[in-house]
């Protein structure tokens, strides 16, 4: 999920993490310390200089702990709210 980056829409990642951000401030509990790293994941993307090669190369780089939260968030909107997320 979070394992690959299109450096084409670098300039969209601030915005996924202001959404990831203001979710964080209504989602349960049990969601939030997971949703401020995946915030912090796209907050770190929407920093990449998209003409520096070796920074856009860090794109696709893993992160395993952005990755664990967001599994953990995507199985609790399956399990908890019957919601299965598209892409």
């Amino acid at each position: 999920m979070l394992g690959t980056v299109d450096a084409s829409r670098i300039e969209s990642f601030d915005l996924i993490s202001e959404q990831v951000t203001a979710l964080s401030l209504v989602a349960p509990p049990e969601l939030a310390e997971d949703l401020a790293v995946m915030s912090g994941y796209w907050e770190r993307l929407a920093g990449v200089d998209a003409s520096d090669a070796s920074e856009v190369s860090s794109l696709v780089q893993r992160d395993p702990a952005a990755e664990a939260a967001g599994q953990r968030v995507v199985g609790y909107l399956v399990d908890q709210c019957g919601i299965v997320p598209v892409g």
